[in-house]
């Protein structure tokens, strides 16, 4: 309690949060949000490497999900989708023809690009959601025009 009104005592002569954000960087390694410094033990508001004013705030854990999420979405319902083809394939082909062998390759090409964008996405789903908002649209963009592209192509390799 006694660190409480010291603190805000100190608070009239020094720039708001300084106290706070100095006690928490003496017990804590956090980096620098602009160039990465570790700013354990700073004693000012200021980024020694990069001279970048530095404050106090509140953020969330995970932040950002919408476009990431509809992003995995899109890629889960191209994969799953060349994945059920793949096995109606499988269970009722009971002759092989060109047009068959066609639309197989198609829905393994189609399973493997999307599967692999889905990896990618579960992946490096954390650095991907910190990311900026025209890369994350990007990527979601990517994502439903990828699927969109698949179900064309399959449509048109059926006849």
């Amino acid at each position: 309690m006694a660190v409480f009104w010291y603190l805000l005592r100190r608070m009239d002569d020094q720039p708001p949060m300084l106290p706070l954000l100095t006690i928490f960087l003496s017990g804590h390694d956090a980096p620098c949000p602009s160039c990465g410094y570790n700013l354990h033990g700073l004693l000012t508001s200021r980024c020694p490497e990069c001279h970048q004013e530095l404050h106090l705030t509140v953020g969330l854990v995970e932040p950002r999900m919408r476009l990431w999420l509809t992003a995995v979405v899109a890629m889960a319902f191209g994969a799953g989708f060349n994945f059920l083809l793949l096995v109606y394939i499988v269970l009722t082909a009971n002759k092989a023809s060109r047009l068959l062998d066609l639309f197989l390759i198609h829905n393994a090409v189609g399973l493997l690009v999307q599967g692999i964008g889905l990896v990618v996405l579960l992946r490096w789903g954390r650095h991907i959601r910190r990311s900026s908002v025209g890369v994350r649209f990007a990527l979601c963009l990517l994502s439903a025009l990828l699927t969109i592209v698949n179900v064309i192509i399959l449509s048109n390799s059926t006849g």
